[in-house]
């Protein structure tokens, strides 16, 4: 009888450690993923900070050619 109480706590402890690696690898899978996704929205971050930045670049040039057209046009 004590040997098979044994047995069956072995069993279910054998059970419960199988459980919590299967829960561990889950989770390790989507740190991963959530690692992936922070190291993507950096990369996009940076991108469009360029864009930004070449977007203001062209929107000053053609206020300097804006400005240098109507002084043209007052001058005829």
């Amino acid at each position: 009888m004590a040997l098979e109480s044994i047995n069956s706590s072995n069993d279910i402890v054998a059970s419960l450690i199988t459980e919590v690696g299967q829960l561990a690898l889950w989770l390790q899978a989507i740190g991963f993923l959530v690692i992936l996704w922070i190291v993507f929205q950096i990369i996009f971050l940076f991108i469009e900070k360029k864009k930004k930045r070449r977007l203001e670049n062209i929107e000053q040039r053609i206020n300097g050619i804006d400005k240098k057209l109507d002084i043209l046009i007052k001058k005829s």
